[in-house]
């Protein structure tokens, strides 16, 4: 199974692949963004640029508030989106962008989730009706999805150790003591 990596600012865990991370160029390893991000980003810094000399359009001026709204709904999940004064003409739906993030939160919010920087799908599992799903199912399908999702290899350790990305294993944890005790519940 290839790596994984999570992008800093969308939190997407994608393969660590060159068809999603760049490489560096003078050193090892990949971009901390991918390059999903990068196109998002560099849309930015034009419309910035346009901003800056004065040459903006009321459009790009409209979809330049978009891009600070889209950050700023990616802040609050605790990502880490380009400042303002930080960031080729790439298109870009930043409604669809905001869309997503916006229904996610409010998601999130409606599930009752205290912590709005963990991913939908996990909060869901916090409290989704189990009686539909075979205990079996959750424990062997289900809880490894997440764990390949959630909690990929990112590197090797000492002896060839696997290093994991640990950023949602009390939520993993919590979801998997839910499996548990449906399981004990259904026998």
């Amino acid at each position: 199974m290839p790596a994984s990596k999570i992008c800093k600012q969308c939190g997407q865990t994608k393969p660590l692949t060159q068809d999603n991370f760049r490489k560096y160029y003078n050193r090892t390893g990949f971009y901390t963004i991918c390059k999903s991000c990068e196109k998002v980003n560099t849309r930015f810094k034009y419309l910035l640029s346009k901003q800056k000399a004065g040459a903006i359009t009321v459009g790009e001026d409209e979809e330049l508030r978009k891009f600070n709204e889209y950050f700023s709904l990616l802040r609050k999940q605790g990502l880490q989106p380009p400042n303002a004064a930080a960031t080729k003409e790439t298109p870009v739906d930043i409604d669809a962008l905001i869309a997503q993030e916006t229904e996610d939160i409010a998601r999130k919010e409606e599930l009752g989730t205290e912590d709005i920087t963990i991913p939908v799908e996990l909060a869901e599992w916090l409290t989704k009706d189990l009686s539909q799903f075979d205990a079996e199912y959750l424990q062997d399908t289900v809880m490894d999805e997440l764990h390949a999702k959630y909690r990929p290899t990112i590197g090797t350790g000492d002896r060839g150790r696997p290093i994991y990305d640990d950023r949602f294993r009390d939520v993993l944890t919590s979801i998997q003591d839910r499996f548990d005790e449906y399981e004990e519940d259904s026998l």
